[in-house]
């Protein structure tokens, strides 16, 4: 019950950090110059603390849980992976390692009840 609930509020994490890389980059450019220098600091905090919690903690959740999962076959190719291609790799290992389909190729295709 307590995995299903983690893997729950995972894939709500997920799914709200690709929401705001999504609005990140819808913004137009006159509300991004909202952000600038002179506007006010708890804004841009704010701004910047939603953001990095939202995104990359994600990613350095993903990331820690890749490395120290004993449940992660071809572990190294993941870490490669967080390496080389930042952010986006925690999305995709995060949707790949909670499939079936993963999952059955993990244990050689027996269900395991």
């Amino acid at each position: 019950m307590v995995i299903h609930q983690n893997d729950k509020l995972l894939r709500t994490w997920a799914i709200a950090a690709i929401a705001l890389i999504a609005i990140t980059y819808a913004i137009p450019t006159p509300i991004l110059a909202l952000l600038e220098p002179n506007t006010n600091l708890l804004v841009r905090i704010l701004t910047a603390a939603t953001l990095f919690i939202g995104v990359f903690g994600f990613y350095f959740r993903m990331f820690f849980e890749c490395a120290t999962s004993r449940e992660v076959h071809s572990r190294g190719s993941w870490m490669l992976r967080f390496i080389f291609l930042p952010v986006f790799s925690a999305f995709v290992y995060f949707f790949v390692t909670r499939s079936k389909r993963y999952k059955d190729g993990k244990t050689g295709g027996k269900n395991e009840a």
